[in-house]
């Protein structure tokens, strides 16, 4: 969506510059395009509740120490949830959760992020407003047994270790 909005702008902004309208009607515009941005963030459940949290948000000092703690971890880690975290701990890029729900419209988990989970030693989870979407996805079934951590550890992020 952010890609087909940014090629949008640019074609509006073109058109705006080619044409000899007031700054008034460009303001307009402008005010429009903004309008329809915000009804489109109507579509994404709780988007408001996201937007106006203040405690529990990635990118905080629990983010950074995830990533530092991941990076200390022997082995693999993965956080479906966020790959930016063993990413940037790490240089390992793995899947994503919503991207892969999304790409079989919610019917099922994908045998490959099943896969990559399994392969790996730890699990980084990151809770929040989104946790429903992934009930399926229990990581005791996984082989995964939750592991008391004193940097990973609130209501943000939980780690898990895998069970051989």
């Amino acid at each position: 969506m952010a890609a087909f909005a940014a090629i949008v702008l640019l074609q509006v902004k073109k058109w705006l510059h080619h044409t000899n309208i007031s700054p008034w009607v460009g303001a307009l515009v402008a005010c429009g395009i903004g309008a329809l941005f915000l009804t489109d963030l109507q579509s994404i459940p709780r988007v408001w509740v996201l937007a106006s949290t203040k405690t529990l948000v990635q990118g905080d000092v629990s983010y950074r120490r995830a990533i530092k703690r991941a990076s200390e971890l022997p082995g693999t880690v993965v956080c479906f949830d966020d790959p930016t975290i063993p990413l940037l701990a790490s240089g390992y890029m793995g899947r994503n959760l919503h991207v892969e729900l999304d790409a079989v419209g919610k019917a099922y988990v994908p045998k490959g992020l099943v896969d990559e989970i399994q392969r790996a030693n730890w699990v980084i989870r990151v809770h929040g407003s989104w946790d429903e979407l992934d009930a399926r996805l229990n990581m005791t079934d996984q082989g995964f047994s939750i592991t008391e951590d004193p940097v990973i550890s609130g209501p943000m992020y939980t780690l898990w270790k895998h069970i051989p």
